[in-house]
């Protein structure tokens, strides 16, 4: 009988209280470790060309740089390793500029404790995540940052965003990331 090769994940976010319950979900989920954590970027980084995960959560507010420059970084040292963007940023904004830097999903924070055990599941088997509260098609998003896995689980729900979360990147809006609800 052979064991499955469990999925090595390293958790960077500033909030120790927020590594610690994306600790506890991880350790609940079959076939996956986290094997590293930072609240920074460069130790972060660090890790992530030390330990070589599989899959690396990012923080978008780091206290040393961004969670998209880290994205960029991991995507141009190690582009085997998947990026999931956790964090509080549901503006337009900051989804496209993760996705162009070469996130392999984005979820919200607010909606972790029901999402990230699917999310974490799906950027590891090389799909495309996008949260299900954001009123975005996420298959379109991704396919136009060149992800053709087809893994993408197409999640577009709609929750009525708050009217500042409307600065849609006019690139977003070109390929019809909005959806009207």
């Amino acid at each position: 009988m052979t064991v499955a090769a469990k999925t090595r994940v390293i958790i960077i976010d500033d909030y120790e209280i927020f590594r610690d319950h994306l600790k506890r979900v991880i350790a609940s989920m079959e076939n996956f470790e986290v094997v590293g954590e930072s609240g920074e970027m460069a130790a972060g980084l660090y890790r992530v060309m030390l330990r070589k995960p599989d899959l690396v959560t990012v923080d978008i507010s780091l206290p040393d740089q961004n969670g998209i420059a880290l994205t960029r970084e991991i995507k141009q040292k190690a582009p085997q390793v998947h990026v999931l963007v956790i964090t509080i940023h549901s503006s337009w904004a900051y989804i496209g500029e993760a996705i162009r830097a070469g996130a392999n999903g984005y979820l919200l924070k607010t909606s972790a404790a029901d999402q990230a055990p699917g999310a974490l599941k799906t950027v590891a088997g090389g799909g495309f995540y996008g949260d299900r509260t954001l009123p975005v098609d996420w298959p379109l998003i991704s396919a136009d940052t060149g992800d053709s896995s087809g893994k993408s689980p197409g999640r577009s729900r709609g929750v009525s965003p708050n009217s500042n979360e409307l600065d849609v990147p006019p690139d977003l809006k070109e390929i019809g990331a909005l959806k009207k609800y």
